[in-house]
């Protein structure tokens, strides 16, 4: 069950592919229970075909592995500052991040100012690198949502404002099975 979102506009900011299609997954879920609920801002295809109004797809501001770094740090800021503007804009109750942890978690921030619930779907890994990142999590998001339950349990152990939320894709991936084990 996904967490409880106040008001009516939520936006969404999913930066990649992946992201695009657990928008989808998203989106349906709160769909179900909330149908007035509306949801737009950066996604692709996949979260459009679940009722998603994009105003802006992800691949505009990708920034892909084989740039210079300061031409990623670039395409980066341009994005945020793209998405700012969005948020300034529509001014929605709630912005909920996916993933794309370099631009999500700075908008979580610049979110909050403007007054909007904060949620961060698929959080940054800080367990594997970038446990810095706790204190801007702490400081910024409302609800840090984990799909994987050692995350939560780690980020639950440091007191970060965390949900677990079973995998979304768990259910499809259910009929893979390996043929070397029972």
């Amino acid at each position: 069950m996904v967490p409880n979102i106040a008001g009516n506009r939520a936006f969404i900011c999913a930066g990649e592919p992946s992201g695009d299609e657990f928008a989808r997954l998203i989106v349906r879920a709160y769909k179900a229970q909330r149908p007035e609920l509306a949801f737009f801002g950066i996604a692709g295809d996949a979260a459009a075909r679940a009722g998603m109004d994009v105003i802006m797809r992800y691949d505009e501001m990708m920034v892909f592995g084989m740039q210079s770094s300061v031409e990623s740090i670039q395409r980066s800021l341009m994005a945020y500052r793209t998405i700012a503007r969005l948020l300034y804009r529509e001014r929605p109750d709630a912005f909920i991040g996916i993933a794309y942890p370099g631009v999500n978690l700075l908008l979580c921030r610049y979110a909050r100012k403007l007054g909007c619930e904060t949620y961060l779907f698929f959080p940054p890994q800080i367990w594997a690198w970038g446990g810095f990142r706790k204190y801007f999590i702490r400081k910024w998001v409302d609800r840090a949502v984990s799909v994987f339950p050692f995350e939560y349990e780690y980020y639950h152990r440091r007191k970060l404002p965390v949900v677990y939320l079973r995998h979304p894709q768990l259910e499809s991936l259910s009929v893979y099975r390996r043929e070397d084990r029972q």
